[in-house]
């Protein structure tokens, strides 16, 4: 009866199975079912809170052999410390009559027989087991009588993963300077990008060579074309087209430097002249 009188309602029934019905359950399995057929049935096997535990999976190997051990069976003498205390999926305490390790068909269901069972050979006696044994079958029952975690629903979102720290004190590596650049180096002004607008102060440093001694084809020997008879340019002519444009050399563009490449060569052939005319 309940808290408020009400009967309370009857506990499921035990499921139990026959021997031909295990045979037929395990029909797909690879075990020799043929020589498990010849051995007389002992029982009907009964499933201990058939309610409350999961089906048992017929395709596995063990769970049919556990079962079908616990059909043809004998009754242990001195019940396995988990049958004694009520644990296992079948009701009962068998052994199987062909082998002879002693193992009962409730901890060969389990898979856990040589760590859990206490009829096993070698683990009928703590005393005389090892000790890491013994801890491995305490570790067994506590994972198998523990109550298992919920599942995961799927798609649920996976723990993060810790995001890597820097350390404090090891400072980020600041660029390294930027020493002069080029022109800069080599006392010019600043370079010019492509396409660049050019200030008036560098268009008034181009024009200056030409604005002191004209243009370049009106530079003193520089008319290509005037003649093979033109006569070499004097040495004052040569100075005043070359101490302006020296002046101004800052903002000369190439053409300019080849004229006055060329200008200095004249004129050191004009000194030379002049030199051997004194000697002479």
């Amino acid at each position: 009866m309940s808290a408020r009188g009400n009967p309370s309602p009857a506990s499921p029934a035990n499921e139990v199975l026959t021997f031909a019905a295990i045979v037929e359950k395990c029909e797909k399995t690879n075990i020799a079912i043929e020589e498990m057929k010849k051995l007389a049935p002992a029982r009907d096997v009964e499933l201990r809170n058939a309610g409350n535990t999961p089906p048992i999976k017929w395709d596995r190997q063990g769970y049919c052999e556990a079962a079908l051990m616990q059909a043809t069976g004998q009754e242990a003498e001195n019940p396995c410390e988990r049958c004694a205390e009520g644990k296992g999926r079948f009701v009962g305490c068998v052994v199987s009559p062909i082998a002879g390790k002693g193992a009962c068909a409730n901890c060969k269901f389990t898979s856990r027989e040589k760590t859990c069972c206490s009829l096993y050979a070698g683990n009928n006696d703590d005393n005389s087991a090892e000790p890491a044994t013994r801890n491995k079958r305490a570790r067994d029952e506590a994972e198998e009588d523990a109550p298992r975690p919920a599942p995961v629903p799927a798609g649920a979102a996976s723990r993060p993963r810790p995001r890597t720290r820097r350390s404090a004190e090891v400072p980020d590596a600041a660029p390294p300077p930027r020493g002069p650049s080029r022109n800069a180096a080599a006392g010019e002004g600043p370079s010019r990008r492509p396409g660049s607008a050019r200030t008036s102060a560098a268009r008034r440093a181009d024009a200056a060579p030409r604005a002191a001694a004209g243009s370049r084809v009106d530079a003193p020997g520089d008319a290509e074309g005037a003649g093979a008879g033109h006569e070499e340019p004097s040495y004052q002519q040569l100075l005043s087209f070359l101490v302006p444009a020296m002046a101004s050399s800052h903002g000369w563009s190439a053409s300019d430097k080849r004229d006055a490449a060329k200008m200095f060569r004249k004129l050191a052939g004009t000194l030379e002249k002049s030199a051997d005319d004194h000697d002479k």
